[in-house]
C-alpha cells in the first residue's frame, strides 16, 4: 500500500492537466450506454469528441462500435502529423 500511496503523491506533484468537467463524465456516461461498452472505454471519446480531438486506439471492438460517431482511428491506420505543424 506504501507504494501505491508513494506512486499517487508522485503523479499528483506532476501538476498534470486533468478532465474534471460532469458534462464530459456525462457524455461518457450516455455513450457507455448508447455502445454498451464500460465507461472506462468511452471516457477517452468522450475528451475527444469534447475537444475536437482525435481517439487512436489499438480496440477494434470499440472502433467498430464508436466509429459512427467521429474523433477516432484505429492505430493501424493514423498517422502523426507532420512535425511543422506541431510547433
Amino acid at each position: 500500500m506504501k507504494l501505491v500511496v508513494e506512486a499517487i503523491d508522485l503523479l499528483d506533484s506532476m501538476e498534470l492537466a486533468t478532465a474534471a468537467d460532469a458534462g464530459l463524465y456525462k457524455r461518457a456516461s450516455r455513450l457507455a450506454q448508447e455502445l454498451d461498452q464500460h465507461l472506462f472505454d468511452t471516457l477517452y471519446h468522450a475528451l475527444a469528441l469534447e475537444n475536437d480531438a482525435l481517439l487512436v486506439t489499438a480496440d477494434d471492438r470499440y472502433l467498430h462500435k464508436a466509429g459512427r460517431l467521429g474523433r477516432i482511428v484505429a492505430l493501424d491506420r493514423w498517422t502523426p502529423p507532420a512535425e511543422e505543424s506541431r510547433a
